[in-house]
């Protein structure tokens, strides 16, 4: 009997156990690796019946090809996860549509759509805590793309509520949030605010081991110390990212190049 239940529950349980060496090979931003765990869970799940299972593996396609800046793709897979949301009545599924329909579309400048999802993933859900702050980060960085910095600065105020009434500063979406608010406070004029942010979490990021995260901020870094008169710190920072990612996504490429050229405009 116990042979016949391990049986039972192995595929399952081998599925979730290959979503999350997927998640911790694209936290580190090992995308070829992250791939092949996600095409094993892909493959056991077959004869899984558990359709909150499969929105798990649909999540993973998702968060996987956006970080790898395959847009169109993510974004396929963002409507599809937003079907089985409600097939299944997953809010943590319709969660996470909402909020990777915000940043793609976003993406691709279509602001209004993007505004839309994100505000009808607030007005769906009252949850607090990371989620929310998750969805109001995203519709932070929207607004300062459409330059409505004083709505985008509510955000930020609501945000920082958020994260004093919980214990999810240093979590995966409170760290997360500070690229946007390292990047509100650049565009507000608070440079050095911002770079103070950027340096102190860099030892915060690490040790949650998200390389993508932790390359990202040092970019952000390496900009501020280039705008508060330290371009040479700056861009031995910036190298010191850019080397440690043999292989980065072209949204990092790109991000590096912009912050390249920022830091040789001072000399």
């Amino acid at each position: 009997m116990r042979r016949k239940t391990y049986q039972l529950a192995d595929r399952p349980i081998s599925v979730k156990f290959q979503l999350v060496l997927t998640e911790l090979a694209a936290k580190l931003g090992l995308y070829p690796r992250a791939r092949k765990h996600l095409e094993a869970a892909r493959s056991l799940l077959a004869t899984v019946h558990d359709r909150g299972l499969h929105a798990d593996v649909k999540m993973a396609e998702l968060a996987l090809a956006a970080f790898e800046s395959n847009l169109a793709e993510a974004l396929e897979y963002a409507f599809e996860l937003l079907s089985m949301a409600e097939e299944t009545g997953s809010q943590s599924a319709r969660f996470g549509a909402s909020t990777n329909l915000g940043h793609l579309l976003s993406a691709q400048a279509r602001f209004d759509e993007a505004i839309a999802w994100i505000q009808k993933g607030l007005d769906e859900n009252s949850f607090g805590g990371g989620n929310e702050i998750a969805l109001r980060d995203t519709l932070m960085s929207l607004l300062m793309a459409r330059g409505q910095d004083e709505d985008a600065t509510l955000q930020a105020n609501a945000i920082f509520e958020l994260l004093k009434a919980s214990v999810a500063g240093d979590s995966y979406y409170g760290l997360w949030h500070l690229l946007t608010r390292v990047r509100w406070l650049y565009r507000t004029g608070q440079a050095d605010a911002g770079v103070a942010l950027a340096l102190d979490s860099i030892p915060r990021i690490e040790r949650m081991a998200d390389r993508n995260l932790l390359e990202r901020m040092k970019l952000l870094a390496a900009e501020g110390l280039g705008r508060t008169g330290r371009p040479a710190q700056g861009a031995h920072l910036m190298a010191e990212a850019v080397s440690a990612n043999p292989d980065p996504p072209l949204e990092i490429m790109a991000e590096a190049s912009r912050i390249a050229g920022r830091l040789a405009a001072h000399d």
